[in-house]
């Protein structure tokens, strides 16, 4: 896994408070046309994109653990 650049920030253009960057960037994870998860550096997922979870609805069946518990 390559080590992220120290250089490369969230970028908020509109010049609000830092809080807003961060509603930027969970927008732009919301409306991004692929499934999204993320996890912590001790596998704790943090953000499952909402599309993601209905992705996830469809193939429980074939999953180790229910849906629900996904996120805790």
């Amino acid at each position: 896994m390559q080590k992220r650049p120290d250089n490369l920030r969230p970028v908020d253009a509109s010049g609000d408070q830092e809080g807003s960057t961060t509603l930027n960037w969970l927008a732009m994870l919301e409306l991004a046309p692929i499934n999204i998860m993320y996890a912590d550096r001790r596998n704790i997922i943090q953000f499952v994109k909402r599309k993601s979870l209905e992705t996830l609805l469809r193939s429980e069946k074939d999953l180790p653990v229910r849906v629900e518990n996904v996120l805790r």
